[in-house]
């Protein structure tokens, strides 16, 4: 939504100012510097101005390939935002910072940009033939101004069918092994219709367009549960024996509700043993052998680690 009818796509893009604690215990705020703010504060001699110091020979050492060596795309997820430090970009250490996940600073507070929420809403649902048919078509739905584009394959559709999960969401797909789900916005409900089919005139007049399904009276306009029943029944023919035992072993493991050591993977005896007691064996709380004084040794050593590849 930002994108459009905000500062820009990215959450940096819509942050002003953050307060922020580094892990040496200073306790300042950082945005925007202007050039006479930046020589002001590089000629004091606290820790702050340390900071800016380096990050300062940081920019000026490596700027040519932070120029032309990080992408200017709408959607950057890797790396850090080091182009928030450009002199042009107004050395914004805020921006900068989004993103680094609490690695160089705590954020304690933040100042953010917020845009009116619509009051309307449509959803268009398009399905291509593959993922990559659907990424091909991004630009063009793009063009349209959506408050949001989100891409699926049907790796995800055939883990929800295969586990049995949540299967009904599923038949509101249209058909395709890869969904665009885009959303329009406006002041009416009819506003944000027009939006919607606006694009799927344009789509409709496309070779080999996606098939579709718009949001209809507040509801997404299903297909019918025979056709997938019968797509997903073409599916599972198709699949391979590798496949289906792959599948049933997630089912397995979803409904064997006794033994859920399979999703902590990452526990150790120690807290395995303590999850399963519910608390009922001190000596798991209070020494690191859990068996040690305790009457269910066997629950404590024996301690299945099952993964499932997903």
């Amino acid at each position: 939504m930002a994108q459009f009818n905000g500062p820009g796509p990215r959450t940096s893009d819509n942050v002003e100012w953050l307060e922020i604690l580094t892990y040496d215990g200073l306790r300042m705020r950082v945005g925007a510097t202007s050039d006479r703010e930046l020589q002001y504060t590089l000629r004091a001699r606290d820790r702050r101005a340390d900071i800016y110091r380096r990050l300062k020979a940081l920019v000026d050492r490596y700027d040519l390939q932070i120029r032309t060596g990080i992408p200017d795309i709408p959607r950057r997820v890797s790396g850090d935002n080091l182009t928030a430090l450009l002199p042009e970009n107004g050395f914004n250490i805020a921006q900068a910072l989004v993103g680094t996940e609490s690695t160089c600073v705590l954020v304690l507070e933040a100042m953010v940009r917020l845009i009116p929420n619509p009051k309307a809403r449509s959803l268009l649902v398009l399905g291509y033939p593959t993922v990559y048919d659907a990424a091909d078509h991004v630009p063009q739905v793009m063009a349209h101004r959506p408050i949001g584009c989100e891409g699926m394959d049907d790796r995800l559709v055939k883990d929800i069918e295969s586990i049995g999960f949540e299967r009904e969401v599923l038949d509101v797909l249209p058909n395709g092994q890869g969904w665009l789900i885009v959303e329009f916005g406006g002041d009416s409900k009819a506003e944000a219709d027009a939006q919607a089919a606006a694009l799927m005139a344009e789509l409709n007049a496309t070779p080999n367009g996606p098939s579709r399904e718009i949001e209809a009276h507040g509801c997404v306009a299903a297909l019918s549960r025979q056709a997938r029943a019968a797509a997903a029944a073409e599916d599972r023919r198709a699949m391979t024996a590798a496949d289906r035992e792959r599948r049933f072993d997630i089912v397995d493991a979803a409904r064997n509700h006794e033994d859920r050591s399979w999703l902590h993977a990452r526990e150790s005896p120690l807290e395995v043993h303590a999850r399963r007691t519910r608390g009922r064996c001190r000596s798991s709380l209070t020494t690191r052998s859990p068996t040690r004084g305790c009457s269910c040794r066997a629950a404590a050593t024996t301690v299945p680690r099952r993964s499932v590849e997903g």
